[in-house]
């Protein structure tokens, strides 16, 4: 059997790899001897949904992960969200047919593995395990001791408190937390002798969601500080470990990924005041703390926020401190921060909605839309069009006509109609309802980078040959999956919507290794056996 080592780097850009190559060390190695491209993501590019389709191989409607959000089969009888779980994954993953098959795994810090389940080997939650409390956040157990006493207490990801949110501090926040992840990852590896390792670091994705418009002088919130170079200092940062960590390993198979590409963010899309202004969605009367809350954020208008933001950040004031939580001031603040994730998290617009006649409305963290279910077939066919016809007509707050792509969502009982792209994704869309003027659009208030399709996919070792000159090849996301599982000697699953990459292994491996596609049958009873395990054992463990 081979061995192998998957690195995820979520939201590593090629783009500035290759800007950045003759100062990292690590990712120029490997553009100089090894195969790489660029790797196209899931729709939506969203972690959840790419990250799971890397572990199993198959499309968003096979994993059931389009956000990180689970949404009802129809969410106009049961408007109720939760975030999504490991438990919530029923296809097997490359560590269950490894495990099938004997093989020893660690996990560490993959997203959308909380709780972590049963294994042969370790596993390490990622995100969002930061964000529950009711489980551990490792397999087996006890491991969590052993972390927190060698990094003097093991993060996840440290916590965004976003009303009292200063940029110097986060910086060195997460700095912290790649520390401590480095020493997890080499402390881990050192344990045992791995058929699979596969190590995610995560700090890319914040660092370019808050920082992008430091580092990007055509960004129009640009500002040159010294915060300007904090993206590069963290592709640096995880460049250095990376190289260190590998240049201690003798004949490493290596293949690293990113789940999605990076780019600039210009400013949020208001889908359901949107879908509200087409006279697709209806609103219940607000309660008089709501409606005091938008009163006041219609006095200060946004321009105004980014003033007190500016001010904020910059002082820290105790009598500040204790105003916020004022369950007034705090529902001000998190009601009209524009901050993606505080209404999404909540679910607490659904409450807003007047279901019974509503037509259409959007969910989740890239604000897909759902048509009602409790409409004729004929009637949901013509609303769609109204929807499509909308967004293809669509203005920028400038006037000009926005490049919006549409993207048919999953065939699937709880995948939105409609993803889609406005400006290749420089403009957001959220589900933010709030807020008595009439504007769709708003400049980011926190975020300034967001995602982009083309992740990073790189292969390195005895296995693998280097690229030929020529054009940057595009893989697929789908693709991960089975080849890993082919470097590692096992069968690939014949529903599995990707192959294995064959041009980029050694003429010597493609000899030695032999494709052997299985019904998936087997897999997923044993994905389920050892979801069953990992809930006997968090039961145990509660009592």
């Amino acid at each position: 059997m081979s061995q192998l080592m998957l690195i995820g780097i979520d939201a590593a850009s090629l783009e500035l790899i290759l800007k950045w190559r003759d100062k990292l060390k690590f990712f120029n190695m490997l553009l100089e001897e090894g195969a790489y491209g660029y790797l196209r993501s899931t729709i939506p590019p969203l972690s959840p949904a790419a990250w799971t389709s890397i572990y199993t191989g198959k499309k968003p409607s096979k994993t059931k992960f389009y956000d990180w959000l689970k949404y009802p089969t129809n969410p106009c009888n049961k408007p109720r969200v939760r975030l999504a779980s490991s438990f919530d994954l029923k296809e097997p993953t490359i560590w269950d047919i490894a495990t099938v098959h004997g093989l020893k795994s660690a996990i560490i810090n993959a997203p959308l593995t909380y709780p972590s389940t049963y294994l042969r080997g370790i596993m390490v939650s990622g995100v969002p395990a930061h964000l529950f409390s009711s489980y551990p956040i490792t397999f087996p157990l006890k491991l969590r001791k052993e972390l927190d006493a060698l990094v003097n207490g093991y993060e996840v990801m440290p916590k965004l408190d976003i009303l009292r949110f200063f940029e110097y501090d986060l910086v060195k926040r997460l700095e912290l937390v790649v520390e401590k992840r480095k020493k997890a990852v080499e402390y881990l590896y050192s344990r045992e002798n791995w058929n699979f390792f596969m190590p995610v670091f995560f700090v890319l994705d914040t660092i370019q969601h808050y920082f992008w418009s430091y580092t990007d002088e055509n960004h129009p919130l640009y500002k040159k500080d010294s915060l300007s170079k904090v993206v590069f200092y963290f592709y640096k940062k995880i460049d250095t470990i990376l190289y260190d960590f590998i240049k201690k390993i003798d004949d490493c198979n290596l293949i690293v990924v990113s789940d999605h590409g990076a780019g600039p963010l210009y400013g949020y899309f208001l889908v359901n005041k949107y879908l509200a202004s087409l006279g697709l969605l209806k609103t219940k009367k607000r309660s008089m703390l709501k409606l005091l809350a938008t009163l006041v954020f219609s006095i200060i208008e946004l321009d105004q926020m980014f003033f007190v933001y500016e001010i904020a950040k910059r002082t820290r004031i105790p009598l500040i401190d204790k105003l916020l939580d004022k369950p007034l001031i705090k529902q001000i603040v998190e009601r009209f921060s524009f901050f993606p994730l505080m209404e999404l998290m909540s679910g607490d617009f659904l409450s807003e909605i007047e279901w019974n006649d509503t037509l259409a409305f959007a969910l989740g963290a890239v604000g897909g839309i759902f048509v009602s279910k409790n409409i004729p077939k004929e009637k949901r066919r013509k609303v769609k069009m109204l929807i499509e016809k909308a967004l293809k007509n669509l203005r920028l707050p400038s006037g000009k006509k926005a490049k919006v792509e549409l993207f048919e969502g999953y065939d699937s009982d709880n995948s939105p109609d409609f993803f889609y792209s406005i400006e290749d994704y420089k403009y957001l869309p959220i589900v933010h309802l709030s807020g008595w003027n009439n504007r769709i659009f708003e400049k980011p208030l926190f975020f300034t980078g967001w995602h982009r399709p083309l992740g990073v996919f790189f292969a390195y070792g005895p296995l693998f040959k280097k690229n030929v000159n020529g054009k940057i090849p595009v893989y697929s996301i789908y693709d991960v999956a089975p080849t890993v599982l082919y470097a590692l000697g096992l069968p690939a699953l014949s529903d599995m919507d990707g192959k294995p990459i064959f041009k980029i292994f050694s003429e010597d491996a493609r000899q030695n290794l032999k494709l052997e596609l299985k019904n998936s049958r087997q897999y997923k009873l044993a994905r389920k056996m050892h979801l069953i395990k990992t809930k006997m054992a968090l039961r145990n463990a509660l009592r």
